[in-house]
């Protein structure tokens, strides 16, 4: 089996590609963030990677994550980068990384 994961963190969808905020709008800007980790999310599961997590507090995001066959971990705070670097030491604990 391989132990190889991949673990996608993702903020909620209108905080995403804020610096294009003056090209599109947050609808758009939605949408993009979405399709873009769509296309991640496929080409994670069809790696060999063993499991694919992702991370963050976007129901949407959550939805499709589901849908598609990730596991979901809920973001505990409002700081991804310190979530993100937790989850990572509890699957070096479980030996899941």
């Amino acid at each position: 089996m391989n132990k190889f994961a991949a673990l996608i963190p993702m903020k909620d969808l209108n905080l995403g590609k804020s610096r294009l905020s003056s090209s599109l709008n947050p609808v758009e800007r939605s949408k993009l963030v979405m399709n873009m980790f769509i296309r991640v999310l496929r080409a994670s599961l069809e790696s060999s990677c063993s499991k694919v997590f992702v991370v963050g507090r976007d129901q949407g995001i959550k939805g499709v994550a589901e849908s598609m066959g990730a596991d979901w971990i809920e973001a505990a705070g409002s700081n991804l980068n310190s979530d993100l670097f937790t989850r990572l030491d509890l699957f070096r604990c479980r030996d899941i990384l």
